[in-house]
């Protein structure tokens, strides 16, 4: 009983030292996403339509909006050091061989994140302001306040670079026998229904910008369900 009870005050030491590690570097690279946050929030100016122009209605809104984009920015440098926590703290649980799948999902996770984070950037992004802000017609001239227009951008595009993990989780869950790809398959009705539940509550608040989410999601389930199979088969399932 007293070994069980040391083993445990050990795994909770690592985890408290993990979670301090990684807090470390999300500041840190969070300090550094501000030194670029005018840069980046100059980028976002670019992506508005022509007439839209940006606006602060407090002295602090500036601020606070360069401070998300910070903050933003430093989740994302960070992000591979946050897996690399994880699973450096998973690790004594799986064997040799996960172990080094999962080193190697790490860069994978990182560039499905950069993906999704960039499609919605670079594509979804452009279109659904377009198509918003021409409801105002002739008569209104779109004047954004920047703090909600850089909550609306990062609403929008970080969602699904988190969602575009979406094959990795579908293949974790397949090797540890909590998904049947072919169940779901069969359930894909459910699944649809879901998705588009998912990204309401994940978008800015309109039809057009869940819409635009929920179309690369059902690409990517139909995608993860494929590499579920593929990773079925080769478990011997």
């Amino acid at each position: 009983m007293a070994t069980e009870f040391a083993g445990l005050q050990e795994r909770l030491g690592e985890f408290r030292g993990r979670i301090i590690r990684s807090l470390a570097v999300f500041a840190a690279a969070a300090v550094v996403s501000y030194v670029f946050s005018e840069r980046m929030l100059g980028d976002m100016l670019r992506r508005l339509p022509s007439g839209a122009e940006l606006v602060f209605l407090s002295p602090s809104e500036a601020f606070f909006a360069r401070l998300k984009l910070a903050l933003a920015g430093g989740l994302v440098l960070a992000l591979p050091v946050l897996l690399w926590q994880i699973l450096a703290f998973i690790s004594p649980y799986l064997n040799p061989r996960d172990r080094r799948a999962a080193m190697l999902l790490i860069p994978l996770a990182f560039g499905l994140f950069l993906l999704g984070a960039s499609f919605s950037y670079l594509i979804m992004l452009p279109f659904a302001l377009r198509f918003l802000l021409g409801f105002g017609g002739a008569q209104m001239q779109p004047m954004l306040s920047v703090s909600p227009y850089v909550g609306f951008v990062l609403l929008l595009v970080l969602p699904l670079g988190l969602i575009f993990e979406l094959p990795i989780v579908m293949v974790f869950l397949t090797r540890i026998g909590v998904v049947d790809p072919q169940g779901l398959a069969s359930r894909r009705k459910y699944v649809v229904f879901l998705i588009f539940i998912v990204s309401a509550l994940l978008t800015p608040a309109d039809v057009f910008s869940q819409v635009l989410m929920a179309i690369p999601l059902l690409v990517l389930f139909e995608f993860s369900l494929i590499v579920s199979r593929l990773a079925k088969g080769r478990s011997g399932g």
